[in-house]
């Protein structure tokens, strides 16, 4: 009997580790992809404004059929609003 409480005692602790890593590993991973989002962003950013400026717009996704905040991309948080 003691032996059964202790395999399920194991049991759930092994399980609960497991859990908590998998959720930190996804955070994680998360983390990564948002990091990579803004500079890839950024780099665009650059890339355009060294660009012909109609170039440039159309590069980061202004079509100019849309007044100015309701076309282009979403800026990215911590960044300067233009």
């Amino acid at each position: 009997m003691l032996a059964l409480l202790l395999v399920i005692v194991v049991s759930v602790v092994v399980g609960v580790a497991i859990v908590i890593s998998i959720v930190r590993g996804a955070a994680a991973e998360r983390a990564r992809a948002v990091r990579a989002r803004d500079q890839a962003i950024e780099r665009a950013q650059l890339l355009a404004a060294a660009m012909d400026p109609d170039v440039a717009m159309r590069l980061l996704g202004y079509d100019g059929t849309q007044p100015p905040g309701h076309g282009g991309p979403a800026t990215p948080p911590g960044s300067p609003s233009r």
